[in-house]
């Protein structure tokens, strides 16, 4: 699985969601043009001292983006507050690349109808969208789940505790649940997986989909 970033907006959410990649051993793809420096040199005079452990591809357009995608075969999938399915329905793929759109104006049309499915994460009405770092955390462990806890060394009972109806999720939502992979020297992630899918239970989130 991987990460796309459309033409991103704001630096600081760009470098969370460069930590999350880091942390889960997940590749990212910045699409430009974006509105900061993306740069390694950049990225390190602003303190990230993680950098060296996330695997970041720079893709000048989206038309290159795309010629380099369909080259690989992967697909596309949309995170949109203009989806109608939820990514809890979603059958993911290990070489699904995830993509998340500016923060100003998410992405054009061309891009919309493009994507080989559009998600959204349920959340209240009238409200207009969760933070987009927090949006890259929830649903990122998905489509790697068996990968992760093994690597996290959860016991079997952990990973019963994790899931439901065939979904994995972290089994606590305290800092250790997410303790460093890969060799990685990230010092700790905030598991908002766990804490979503904890407090949005099938029923909690039906009537979510249902309220007024």
């Amino acid at each position: 699985m991987q990460i796309a970033l459309y033409e991103p907006d704001i630096p600081q959410n760009t470098g969370t969601i460069l930590r999350l990649c880091a942390c889960l051993g997940v590749e990212a793809h910045l699409v430009g043009p974006a509105g900061f420096p993306t740069s390694d040199r950049a990225f390190r005079r602003a303190g990230m001292d993680y950098l060296d452990q996330v695997r970041i591809t720079r893709h000048v357009s989206w038309d290159t983006f795309e010629t380099w995608r369909r080259g690989t075969g992967a697909r596309v999938v949309l995170f949109s507050t203009q989806a109608t399915t939820s990514f809890l329905d979603h059958s993911f793929r290990p070489n699904d690349i995830l993509l998340f759109g500016r923060e100003s104006g998410g992405v054009p049309p061309e891009v919309h109808s493009a994507a080989d499915a559009r998600l959204l994460v349920p959340m209240r009405q009238g409200l207009r969208s969760i933070n987009i770092a927090m949006t890259c955390a929830t649903p990122s462990p998905a489509p790697a789940n068996s990968r992760c806890a093994n690597r996290m060394n959860l016991s079997e009972g952990q990973k019963r505790l994790g899931s439901r109806n065939g979904r994995t999720s972290f089994g606590r939502s305290d800092h250790t649940c997410c303790r460093p992979v890969g060799g990685s020297n990230c010092r700790s992630l905030f598991s908002t997986t766990a804490l979503y899918r904890m407090v949005t239970s099938p029923e909690r989130e039906a009537r979510i989909l249902r309220s007024p």
